[in-house]
């Protein structure tokens, strides 16, 4: 077996979104900043870009729609 690689919340969020947040909590993203920073779809973003945006949706429907953490 192989060893456990854990990697910088910050360099994750950078590759997989583009974006980072200022505040992490335990690991999580809060949706109030999914929703502030990917609200408006433009016409004009790029292949990259779109896919950010798509990663964001799916994360937005699993932790507030199918997922909800009430903590």
């Amino acid at each position: 077996m192989g060893s456990v690689v854990v990697g910088n919340w910050s360099d994750i969020c950078e590759e997989l979104l583009g974006k980072v947040p200022l505040k992490f909590f335990g690991g999580r993203i809060e949706l109030k900043w999914l929703e502030d920073n990917f609200k408006d779809l433009d016409e004009n973003l790029n292949p990259l870009e779109r896919e950010q945006y798509t990663q964001v949706y799916i994360m937005r429907l699993t932790g507030g729609v199918l997922m909800p953490d009430k903590a």
